[in-house]
């Protein structure tokens, strides 16, 4: 089974979960993104598929499960997050698969929902024997009307402005330029995502 194939299996598979997630108490997200880089290379590889669904289990305590795919990388974990106001905390662990190996992973994270403002910090750690990596990645936006306009910055493609524009009801599109601390090595020119939550 190639790695494309795969990943349109995923997605038609989270597609349809979607129609029967709509019971109360559960909500979440899928998203795909594109990238766009200066190394034509591993421009084939540069798409991402990535789902989040919470499940409330209590007083603003909720279950979660997230999971990320694309060519070179997959990952799972579970967790428990709680609210407090606008903000919501989490923590997960799972297991991550890249360089052929595979990782344990702890990703603590952080959410912010304002009437004008929303902000996500987010971080994973992968261990694997005795050899540690981490990822980190996060956005702060203002809202204006349907628009949002902010920073990004996330490892392994850099720091720029974002625009996110909201195209229907849980449904948004958004880019990312990024200027500054771009990684020499397949460089980033941009990056496109379409995120539907329900």
């Amino acid at each position: 089974m190639t790695a494309r194939f795969k990943t349109s299996l995923l997605a038609l598979g989270l597609i349809l979960g979607c129609q029967f997630v709509h019971a109360e108490g559960v909500s979440g997200e899928i998203q795909v993104v594109g990238y766009i880089s200066k190394d034509k290379s591993v421009q084939q590889s540069l798409s991402t598929l990535s789902a989040y669904v919470e499940y409330e289990i209590g007083d603003e305590v909720s279950v979660f499960v997230v999971g990320h795919l694309d060519q070179e990388f997959r990952s799972a974990t579970v967790g428990l997050s709680r609210k407090v106001g606008h903000l919501q905390l989490g923590l997960g662990v799972g297991q991550a698969t890249f360089d052929e190996m595979n990782h344990a992973v702890l990703n603590p994270w952080a959410y912010y929902a304002g009437d004008d403002y929303k902000g996500y910090l987010h971080y994973e750690l992968y261990r694997n024997g005795s050899k540690y990596s981490d990822l980190m990645k996060g956005y702060a936006l203002k809202r204006f009307d349907v628009v949002y306009v902010g920073v990004h910055a996330e490892t392994d493609f850099g720091i720029g402005p974002r625009v996110e524009a909201k195209l229907a009801d849980g449904l948004r599109l958004w880019g990312v330029v990024p200027v500054a601390r771009q990684p020499t090595e397949g460089a980033m020119r941009a990056m496109i995502g379409l995120t539907a939550e329900f």
